[in-house]
């Protein structure tokens, strides 16, 4: 199910808001920059920040 934006997704989707408020502070943050509605696109867009913090490989 989709929803309107982040905070409509976290107000009516009890699993988004248990994820949500699992991941530290900074990570919310970075999520509030984001068009997310959905549980899937909140958790890919988790995945993609974790991503771009890892440092580069040599």
């Amino acid at each position: 199910m989709y929803y309107h934006d982040l905070t409509d997704l976290i107000n009516r989707d009890s699993a988004a808001y248990t994820y949500y408020y699992s991941l530290a502070p900074k990570l919310q943050q970075m999520l509030q920059d984001r068009s997310i509605a959905s549980l899937d696109e909140m958790r890919r867009a988790v995945e993609d920040i974790r991503i771009s913090q890892r440092p580069e490989a040599f």
